[in-house]
């Protein structure tokens, strides 16, 4: 996602005059197209590490991810899964754990694209 942002960025009349001053590659790249595609880059991000959080718990929970005895949400919800009558909040509380944090994850990166996104076009 982000190299087809950079590859968009690319032909624009700005980088090309970046071209013709004689500015190194680094200097287009940082000062030119980072601005523009730095929303897009902290969006994928907080949004890629929510996808990695929910993916590991689901590995967890199947037996695929961490061992058994270490700390992780899915394992802890694979192991009270028997308990799920006589105590639900030892499956509801990690449960609820995953989803806030990857809820939460999604929200923080909308903000920043939004806040990053604001800056870039005032420019």
């Amino acid at each position: 996602m982000v190299r087809g942002a950079v590859l968009e960025q690319r032909h624009r009349p700005y980088v090309e005059a970046a071209l013709l001053k004689n500015l190194s590659a680094w200097r287009i790249m940082t000062r030119q197209i980072w601005p523009n595609i730095a929303s897009v880059t902290l969006a994928n991000g907080f949004l890629n590490f929510a996808y990695a959080l929910v993916s590991l718990a689901s590995l967890s929970f199947l037996g695929l991810g961490v061992p058994a005895g270490s700390p992780d949400w899915g394992r802890t919800l694979a192991d009270n899964r028997a308990q799920l009558l006589v105590n639900p909040w030892a499956v509801v509380a990690p449960g609820l754990a995953i989803i806030l944090t990857a809820a939460a994850l999604n929200i923080v990166g909308d903000w920043l694209y939004e806040r990053v996104d604001r800056r870039g076009r005032a420019r």
